[in-house]
């Protein structure tokens, strides 16, 4: 069996987790729509890691189900209601969480974070998506303590979210 051995790159470095930012909720019940087609999660999780790994390669000629990539990507996390349908927020305001992606695939996500989340679902905010008003909204299935306010979760990929000016930072 192989170890593999990465050098570890902390966003946060004391005992208070930083605030990444302040959503507002949405207006209407039909301002997020989430798209769950499978096809729209696997693009949108190609472009991040274009992106991010500054290379090009045609989306296309992937095969359809691609393996876990590990990657350190800082984004942003807000932990949401999802009844299936729609996305609720739990207060007037929600403040979104800096994380760190620990790999990534085409299904989901492991990353750490500096606080424990309790929500179910959350919506995950990457630069790469954002200029598109896209995020990625995804089903938390566990969560480890690694220190005192150091954590790691995944879980699987649920929708692309239309943002349509409806979560953008304050």
């Amino acid at each position: 069996m192989r170890t593999r051995h990465r050098k570890k790159r902390r966003l946060w470095d004391d005992a208070t987790s930083p605030r990444a930012s302040i959503a507002s909720p949405p207006t209407d019940a039909e301002s997020v729509s989430v798209a769950s087609c499978p096809e729209t999660i696997r693009k949108s999780v190609l472009e991040i890691i274009q992106r991010e790994m500054k290379s090009s390669f045609d989306p296309e000629q992937l095969p359809g189900s691609f393996g876990r990539i590990p990657i350190e990507i800082p984004f942003r996390i807000l932990p949401v209601l999802y009844d299936g349908t729609a996305l609720l927020l739990k207060n007037d305001q929600c403040l979104s969480e800096v994380a760190l992606t620990r790999d990534l695939s085409g299904q989901g996500i492991a990353f750490e974070h500096p606080a424990p989340i309790d929500e179910r679902f959350a919506v995950a905010f990457f630069p790469a998506l954002e200029q598109n008003e896209l995020a990625l909204l995804f089903e938390r299935l566990w969560t480890r303590k690694l220190g005192p306010i150091e954590f790691l979760s995944g879980g699987h990929f649920v929708g692309v979210v239309s943002l349509k000016d409806r979560f953008k930072s304050v």
